[in-house]
């Protein structure tokens, strides 16, 4: 195949700044791929350059003679005389070469400057270090993770997500040997290229996306616009909502690619949400929430779904004690099989009155003072759910021996599982509990604030409370196996929910 253009013509173009949008990117790419083309270009470069100084010192040497005074009648021209004529020659000269070297070089600093980083999120850098954000003729850019928004010279704005692998060329162009990127190119830098090894990507008014996995296979889409693929001589069009594959500069058009997918056309700043808190420390009655036996309001203002039914308006169970907290007395229920559901003690608030979303975090933290000695597998803690059989608990349950271990269980259906027992506590402890959802992951802290201890449990992930606001959290107390009451303080309870952190991988 004859080839469009000869380099080595095109590279006296380049040094003329004569040369044609089409022809430097032909140029640039004998240059990328072709190691003798580079040797024969850095070395023409070189003496072009070296003549250039040679013919410009000349001629402002002879226009510094020329501004020397003419002597009317013959001089002896002695050694110290073309001592000073040099000296003054050489000031000139220097002074003349001094202010164009550095206007030279000003403008060469001035065109290495090809692009600016100008949003990072969550990356991570090959050898740990950010870049300068800077970025010239040459420099490779290597993203290990995440995204990184760059701006080029001409306009073009890039979405690099990591891993990847870019190096610039101009301020219009770049090569990606790894990785993902979408493109956004504005009328000004039309022609705007991506070089992939195999083969090459040019704008044609457009927005683009291309991908380059380990091996070099490359995949491109065309959200809106439309491109040219391939090498010189062998150009395809693509227009917008195709995509296709190239090898070796063949391009295939395929209607079934998904690249579009996988490809991010901007990084969206996440929301900020503060944390929201509600605190209870009991000391003073609170209106419109649930009602101890003297009919003062205790703060919290639910009960767990099908529990409670038949307590009355003012709950016997239940005493605001401004020295102590809130006193609970046990009454005699079990989640498991859903026993004495209607007078059990399972109270607290929906988080929905938080502002709470499906996929944001929160925790209840509830401090136990002197905790009792409750009968045989009896247990007290907090729990997370929409309903008495659809709901996770944790806390301390009494065992056969009289000492406490904690525990955290799923119940989906009336029926626990996957229940997880770990630590000691003794009647006489003080303890603070915390059962959180970080990140959708349900964990239960115990803290012995008698002994300093402190165990945390996870559990197999609840599903059944996925995707829903309705969630309710509390505290509870119980005598699974016993008519015997016993009296729970609680001293302080406190809900916090806070935004879970939004994706930044987000296409239009």
């Amino acid at each position: 195949m004859n080839e469009p253009f000869d380099w080595k013509d095109l590279i006296d173009l380049y040094l003329d700044d004569s040369i044609s949008p089409e022809q430097f990117n032909y140029l640039q790419n004998v240059l990328a791929h072709d190691l003798a083309a580079r040797a024969w270009f850095v070395q023409y470069t070189q003496m072009d350059w070296d003549l250039t100084m040679h013919v410009r010192s000349q001629a402002m040497a002879e226009r510094a003679l020329a501004h020397l005074p003419q002597q009317r009648t013959p001089v002896k021209k002695t050694r110290w005389f073309r001592i000073g004529t040099i000296v003054v020659c050489l000031l000139l000269l220097g002074l003349l070469l001094g202010r164009q070297i550095a206007i030279w070089q000003y403008r060469d600093t001035d065109k290495e400057q090809v692009a600016w980083l100008v949003n990072a999120q969550n990356c991570q850098w090959q050898g740990g270090e950010p870049p300068a954000g800077i970025f010239v003729v040459g420099t490779e850019l290597q993203l290990e993770s995440g995204l990184a928004e760059i701006h080029f010279k001409s306009g073009a704005n890039v979405i690099l997500n990591g891993p990847a692998h870019l190096v610039f060329g101009t301020g219009n162009s770049a090569t990606l040997h790894r990785g993902k990127l979408s493109a956004q190119v504005p009328p000004s830098a039309h022609g705007f290229t991506i070089f992939s090894p195999q083969g090459e990507v040019i704008d044609l008014g457009t927005e683009f996306g291309i991908t380059v996995d380990d091996q070099g296979a490359t995949a491109v889409y065309v959200f809106e616009g439309k491109i040219k693929t391939g090498k010189p001589g062998g150009y395809q069009e693509i227009h917008q909502h195709v995509g296709a594959r190239l090898n070796d500069g063949t391009t295939t058009v395929d209607e079934s690619l998904l690249l579009k997918d996988s490809l991010v056309r901007q990084i969206r700043i996440p929301s900020v949400k503060k944390p929201t808190t509600t605190r209870f420390d009991f000391r003073t009655s609170i209106a419109d929430s649930l009602q101890d036996r003297t009919g003062n309001g205790i703060g919290l203002t639910h009960r767990l779904p099908g529990t409670g039914e038949k307590l009355p308006q003012k709950d016997p169970n239940l005493l605001l004690n401004p020295k102590t907290g809130l006193e609970l007395t046990t009454t005699k229920s079990d989640i498991n099989h859903q026993a004495g559901m209607p007078t059990g003690e399972y109270f607290g608030i929906p988080l929905k009155g938080l502002n709470f979303q499906p996929n944001d975090n929160f925790e209840i933290l509830a401090e136990f003072p002197d905790i009792p000695a409750l009968p045989r597998v009896g247990q007290f803690g907090l729990y997370a759910g929409t309903r008495s059989d659809c709901v996770i608990r944790g806390g301390l349950i009494r065992r056969s021996n009289g000492e406490y271990t904690q525990n955290l269980v799923n119940n989906f259906g009336g029926k626990d599982e996957n229940s997880n027992f770990i630590g000691v506590s003794a009647p006489g402890d003080s303890t603070r509990m915390i059962l959180r959802r970080i990140h959708g992951k349900y964990s239960m802290t115990v803290e012995n604030l008698t002994t300093g201890n402190a165990t945390t449990l996870s559990i197999k992930h609840p599903d059944f409370l996925d995707n829903t606001t309705d969630l309710h959290v509390g505290i509870f107390g119980a005598n699974t196996q016993s008519d015997q009451p016993k009296l729970v303080t609680i001293r302080l309870v406190q809900v916090t929910v806070w935004a879970e952190t939004e994706s930044q991988l987000e296409g239009k």
